[in-house]
């Protein structure tokens, strides 16, 4: 016993409409989330270039403010204050960057300096010039 022609046809065609339904959920969930990660890695895997320090974990940064100078040039919370000053300050510091910082671990920066996962060290105001001539080494 044969089916009607007609039957067949809807029977194709709904069987054609549900795959086109499924490779469109599909590419719709899965493309969007294969960009999503693709995204993700790329920041991931971005690296920020700062001058390493003999021991493993110890980088040097620059840095440029506009920020008034503070009281208290020995308490890194008193450095500057939150006023801004007409004239720029330079300096550099060195930090130590634990390898428990991992970047796969939920971003809390408050308590990157509390825990010393990041910790401070020589902390230098610098000239213009001195700064200039350090970049350039």
């Amino acid at each position: 016993m044969s089916r009607p022609p007609r039957r067949r046809w809807l029977v194709a065609l709904a069987t054609i409409a549900l795959l086109l339904a499924g490779v469109w959920s599909y590419q719709a969930y899965f493309s969007s989330t294969n960009a999503a990660i693709r995204h993700a890695e790329a920041f991931l895997f971005r690296r920020m270039s700062v001058a390493q320090l003999a021991e493993q974990g110890e980088y040097r940064f620059f840095y440029t403010s506009n920020r008034s100078p503070g009281t208290d040039e020995n308490d890194l919370a008193q450095r500057f204050t939150s006023q801004r000053h007409n004239q720029l300050s330079f300096g550099s510091f060195d930090a130590t960057i634990q390898p428990s910082l991992g970047l796969g671990m939920l971003v809390n920066p408050t308590e990157w300096l509390q825990n010393e996962e990041i910790r401070l060290d020589n902390v230098n105001t610098l000239a213009q010039a001195d700064f200039v001539e350090q970049l350039q080494i």
